[in-house]
C-alpha cells in the first residue's frame, strides 16, 4: 500500500495549522498564566468533590458537616469503632 501511494504520488502531508490568541494583536504568551496556585492540586479536588456533592444533595453531611445536629454522636461512634478496629489489628500483630 505504501509503495503504491508513493509511485501514484499520494502523499498526506499534515496541513498545519496557526495558533490565533483571542486578543486581537496579542500574543499566544499574553494569555498563558505563569502564576503558581495558592492552593494545592488535593483542596482542589476536595473543593470539587464538595461542590458535586452538595448540588445533588444539599443536606448531606461531607458538603455542609454543620448542618446536622448529631454530628458530635457521629463522631463520637465513629471513634469508637475505630479504636474498637485498631486493637482488633494491634491483637493481631
Amino acid at each position: 500500500m505504501i509503495k503504491q501511494r508513493v509511485l501514484d504520488e499520494l502523499f498526506d502531508d499534515p496541513v498545519r495549522k496557526s495558533i490565533k490568541s483571542k486578543k486581537k494583536g496579542g500574543d499566544i504568551e499574553d494569555t498563558l498564566n505563569y502564576y503558581k496556585s495558592t492552593k494545592g492540586l488535593g483542596d482542589m479536588y476536595e473543593d470539587d468533590l464538595k461542590q458535586k456533592v452538595y448540588s445533588e444533595d444539599p443536606n448531606s453531611f461531607l458538603a455542609n458537616p454543620g448542618a446536622h445536629a448529631g454530628e458530635t454522636s457521629i463522631k463520637k461512634e465513629v471513634s469508637e469503632l475505630m479504636g474498637h478496629l485498631f486493637r482488633d489489628l494491634d491483637r493481631l500483630s
